[in-house]
């Protein structure tokens, strides 16, 4: 599962060798399009933490502003009234993207659709080297399958919280986060190919709603 985190850069994790070196997530990266970055992230992860290739962002083109859409796989099924929720783990020196504080919620069917939401009050790390577990408010009330998706929601709510950024294009390399500076040269695909497997996962109602990028699921 590790192998998953893309190591393009190579900045900031604990060996390269172990993490599966330079893996290539782009197919044909002549073919693709992307911007030229200069973004401000608007909800960046606490310093020092990495942001990996193949992130799903959207962007204000005019603000010049960035949302990362944070998404987490499911390791271990989730009963409907458990508040804790095993993530899989992407080691990097820095830790896990998830932090306490932030709102989670399972992957919506449509992009738009309001659902239950609540708050990270802990996060533990150290257990497992393949987990994270996430402990949560109140429970999601809704089974989570192995390999399911959860996300960050915009608020804390039973029914009304909606995804705090859909995902619209993918980050087109690691972005090492190296400061609590919010300006970073973020540059973004909006289309091409990417290895679907080298990346984390993303949800196929996400998937869809980025036509342009093919999610190639070819080793």
């Amino acid at each position: 599962m590790l192998s998953k985190l893309n190591t393009a850069n190579g900045v900031g994790l604990t060996a390269l060798e172990t993490m599966g070196g330079s893996i290539p997530i782009w197919q044909n990266p002549e073919d693709l399009q992307k911007d030229q970055g200069g973004f401000t992230i608007a909800n960046p992860p606490a310093a020092l933490a990495i942001i990996p290739a193949g992130t799903p962002v959207n962007i204000d083109e005019s603000a010049r502003t960035l949302g990362v859409g944070y998404r987490f796989e499911v390791y271990e099924e989730v009963a409907d009234d458990a508040v804790i929720i095993k993530v899989v783990k992407y080691s990097t020196k820095y830790g896990a993207l998830a932090k306490v504080g932030m709102h989670l919620m399972a992957m919506p069917a449509a992009l738009a659709t309001a659902g239950a939401a609540y708050t990270i009050t802990a996060i533990d790390t150290t257990t497992s080297a393949l987990y994270d577990a996430i402990t949560i408010g109140t429970t999601l009330g809704a089974t989570l399958a192995v390999g399911s998706v959860v996300a960050e929601a915009d608020s804390t709510h039973a029914t009304t919280a909606v995804l705090k950024y859909a995902g619209e294009r993918l980050t087109y390399d690691d972005v090492f986060i190296s400061s609590d500076a919010l300006q970073y040269n973020v540059s973004t695909v909006y289309f091409g190919s990417v290895y679907a497997r080298r990346i984390r996962e993303i949800a196929a109602i996400e998937r869809a709603a980025m036509p342009q990028i093919n999610f190639s699921e070819s080793k």
